[in-house]
């Protein structure tokens, strides 16, 4: 039956004179064009109409200026932060990973320095927290200790703390987040990282001063390496360093 169908229809084809013929080509091939252009017109409407919406986001969205007495501080970037010896006492964290104490038991404090740049990088940045430890009690202590002390209600995402047990965990997660900056207690880490991350701020310790102060002098090429004896001493300046304390 459809070959009849397509036979007839030739059929009624070689029957036309061949200027109806050339005029119904003409037709399809405009049909096709005009169909070309509607389709290239809607896509070009709906771009603008995209790019319009998402300028009136950016427009209407919350400006977010850091607080006075702040500085240093990626505003709307990415920043990783390792906890130890930087925001948590290591000795603390390591006594925690050995005991068979609960959280509840042995609360973690933190260190009275890193208290208020930690609260302002959670408000303005997107803040993703690491802790190199060994045990679920420590895991859970990191959490109800940031909890307790506001950065969760600062801004911090509770799924960006995340957790290794190795330090070259700490590296690994780092840059598999890619940060605008990284924040460590580790020499080897902010060394290591430094092709790969803009800025990166070591933080000293009485057993890592010097290895630090060795990578920051040896001018490896990549991010730049501020060592600093804690995290106010680079994020705040004097005058509110001081005000806080």
């Amino acid at each position: 039956r459809f070959s009849r169908f397509f036979m007839a229809k030739a059929d009624r084809e070689a029957m036309l004179p061949p200027s109806l013929r050339r005029f119904s080509g003409i037709g399809l091939l405009a049909f096709a064009l005009l169909l070309f252009w509607l389709i290239k017109r809607w896509r070009r409407a709906n771009t603008r109409r995209v790019t319009e919406e998402a300028t009136v986001e950016e427009d209407v969205a919350p400006q977010i200026a850091l607080k006075s007495g702040f500085r240093r501080i990626p505003v709307r970037q990415k920043v990783t932060l390792v906890t130890n010896d930087t925001v948590f006492d290591s000795n603390a964290l390591s006594s925690l990973d050995s005991s068979a104490a609960s959280a509840a038991s042995q609360p973690l404090s933190i260190l009275p320095n890193a208290l208020a740049p930690l609260l302002e990088i959670a408000r303005v940045c997107d803040l993703y927290v690491i802790t190199q430890c060994a045990s679920d009690a420590t895991e859970q202590a990191v959490r109800d200790a940031l909890r307790d002390a506001g950065v969760v209600d600062a801004g911090l995402n509770d799924i960006k703390v995340v957790f290794c047990e190795t330090e070259a965990g700490r590296g690994s997660i780092a840059r598999q987040i890619e940060p605008t900056m990284h924040v460590d207690s580790a020499a080897v880490i902010v060394d290591g990282l430094r092709p790969f991350v803009p800025s990166l701020v070591g933080v000293k310790t009485p057993y890592n001063a010097h290895s630090l102060e060795a990578a920051a002098a040896a001018g490896r090429g990549g991010g730049v390496l501020a060592v600093v004896d804690d995290l106010s001493a680079h994020f705040m300046s004097k005058t509110a360093e001081e005000a806080s304390a």
